[in-house]
C-alpha cells in the first residue's frame, strides 16, 4: 500500500509540474481572483502539505535563496514565480515521501481528525485536497488557453 500511495503522489507532482510550466508570468499571478490565483493556489498546495505531513523544520525558500514570508505577508510583486514554485516543489516533494516511508497507516489519527481515525486517511485526504486544487489550477489554465490546455493528468502517468 505504501509503495502505490508514494506512485500517486509522484503522479500528483508530475502533473502539478507540468501544470504550472504552461502559465506565463502575466496569468499565473493575474488570472482568477484572490485566492483562486494559479499562484495562489500553488502556495496553498504546497503549504498545506506542509501542515499536514507536519512539516514545520523545512522552511519554502524561493529560488533565489530568499525565504517565503508566511501566509498574508506577500506584496503582489512578491508573490513567487513558476520556477519559484517548482522549486519550492522539489523540497515539498521529498519531504513529502519520506514521510510516507516512515508513516505507520493503520495508527491513530489525533492531529486532524477531520480527515478520519488514522494516519492513512490523512494520506487520502491530502492527495484528494491537492488534487482538488490542482483542478482549480487547471480549470484557469484550460479557460486562459481557450480550451487547448494539455490534459497532464493522462500524459504524466
Amino acid at each position: 500500500m505504501r509503495e502505490e500511495f508514494i506512485n500517486q503522489f509522484e503522479h500528483f507532482w508530475r502533473t502539478f509540474e507540468s501544470v504550472i510550466s504552461d502559465f506565463d508570468d502575466q496569468s499565473w499571478r493575474n488570472l482568477g481572483f484572490g485566492q483562486t490565483q494559479p499562484c495562489e493556489l500553488a502556495l496553498h498546495i504546497l503549504g498545506s502539505t506542509k501542515y499536514y505531513i507536519q512539516d514545520t523544520a523545512t522552511p519554502m525558500i524561493l529560488k533565489s535563496g530568499k525565504p517565503l514570508p508566511g501566509p498574508g505577508q506577500l506584496k503582489p510583486e512578491e508573490l513567487p514565480t513558476p520556477e519559484d514554485a517548482k522549486y519550492i516543489m522539489d523540497t515539498v516533494k521529498q519531504t513529502t515521501k519520506n514521510w510516507l516511508l516512515a508513516l505507520d497507516f493503520d495508527s491513530n489519527n489525533e492531529e486532524f481528525k477531520w480527515t478520519g481515525k488514522t494516519k492513512g486517511s490523512v494520506v487520502l485526504f491530502l492527495l484528494r485536497h491537492s488534487q482538488y486544487h490542482l483542478g482549480e489550477m487547471n480549470a484557469l489554465l484550460n479557460d486562459h488557453l481557450k480550451g487547448k490546455a494539455e490534459d497532464y493528468f493522462a500524459n504524466t502517468l
